[in-house]
């Protein structure tokens, strides 16, 4: 996409800056700086604005209670921005996992409930597990998960907190350790809305929970095995 050039009376042409933009299907789409709105033109998926001034930009698709906004910066004429939006990906909604079959499971088990899905750490040894799916981060910034600690099978052990919501660049169920990159799931017991900034993360991500087991020997003939388990309500990436 080149430079838009709109003739003026007279004969003049001024050069304007261009934002192009690829939507999702069936979306309407607003180009807004203060008071200025801007025409779209194109069709289909793809449209673009001649944006006649400097400034800042606030591109907004809509498809019903779906909306998604983004700023573009524009500084010069002639300047060409592309954007390519989308709406948050929903990742688990009302306790149902959506797109179940793309999730990687290592030791650690879905089970639904009522409204709920509890992510059940299998092992029955101290090791890690995993359950997550692939996603690619590069147009998300925010991860929201409303969960809570379900504890443990042992009453010995209520408040067994070794889980954490998380991305990794690898499907390794190894515990999370990168600063940033993951949430302590500890609250047991009450429903919270948990957030992990994802901005600047580019590619493919492994966005899931991750924990791992306990194997507690309170009798040598005798080996304790717990189970640490994530109830999780909803997760979506905007």
């Amino acid at each position: 996409m080149g430079e838009a050039f709109i003739v003026r009376r007279g004969g003049k042409t001024a050069s304007y800056a261009v934002i192009g933009v690829t939507i999702p299907s069936g979306s309407t789409v607003t180009c807004v700086k203060g008071s200025v709105s801007l025409k779209a033109n194109g069709s289909g998926t793809n449209v673009y604005f001649n944006v006649p001034e400097a400034g800042d930009w606030v591109v907004t698709i809509a498809d019903g209670a779906k909306t998604k906004s983004q700023t573009v910066t524009i500084s010069a004429a002639g300047q060409v921005e592309k954007l390519t939006m989308a709406y948050g990906l929903v990742l688990i909604s009302g306790g149902v996992v959506q797109n179940p079959s793309a999730w990687t499971a290592d030791d650690m088990t879905a089970q639904s409930g009522s409204g709920y899905v509890d992510l059940i750490m299998s092992h029955a040894a101290y090791e890690q597990g995993m359950y997550a799916i692939p996603v690619n981060l590069t147009e998300y910034s925010k991860l929201t998960i409303e969960a809570n600690n379900a504890g443990s099978t042992s009453d010995q052990y209520p408040n067994y907190k070794w889980l954490k919501a998380a991305i990794k660049q690898t499907t390794d169920p190894s515990e999370p350790q990168t600063s940033g990159e993951y949430i302590n799931l500890e609250t047991v017991g009450s429903k919270t809305t948990l957030e992990l900034n994802v901005s600047g993360k580019t590619g493919t991500w492994y966005v899931g929970f991750y924990g791992h087991g306990l194997d507690v020997t309170v009798d040598p003939s005798q080996p304790l095995y717990l189970e640490s388990i994530a109830r999780v309500y909803n997760m979506s990436l905007n």
